[in-house]
């Protein structure tokens, strides 16, 4: 950012930059919805470095970018491949679980927390 604030060309360059690449956020939701209705998968696992024990999913990655509407999409989606919450990134301790809920509540994603703590109530009632 210091390259970026140096100078005003350099200001217009990161503007134009950023306005290409970012789209709005229904664009990129629709996209999802497509790809889900086509028969991705919600929990397929990647790893962002390739000797780290963490894999992720796309479930566990919107936890902690935090856009309920996607999580939502995820996880209530009605084919095979709804995204599952429980999923963890790496194998559960006798203290910890790392699943979508942990990820919110690592990330501050409020709304997801509030999200899966409603739904967990609502499946042991």
């Amino acid at each position: 950012m210091a390259m970026v604030n140096s100078s005003e060309e350099y200001r217009k360059i990161f503007k134009e930059v950023k306005e290409y690449f970012i789209r709005p956020a229904d664009d990129y939701r629709q996209v999802i919805q497509a790809l889900l209705q086509g028969g991705e998968n919600a929990n397929r696992r990647y790893k962002v470095v390739s000797h780290h024990l963490s894999e992720w999913a796309p479930t566990l990655f919107v936890a902690g970018v935090g856009d309920i509407e996607v999580f939502k999409m995820l996880v209530e989606h009605s084919g095979i491949n709804r995204g599952d919450p429980d999923l963890t990134l790496m194998p559960p301790s006798s203290i910890k679980r790392f699943d979508a809920l942990w990820v919110g509540i690592d990330h501050g994603r409020y709304a997801i927390v509030s999200y899966l703590m409603g739904r967990q109530k609502k499946f042991h009632k």
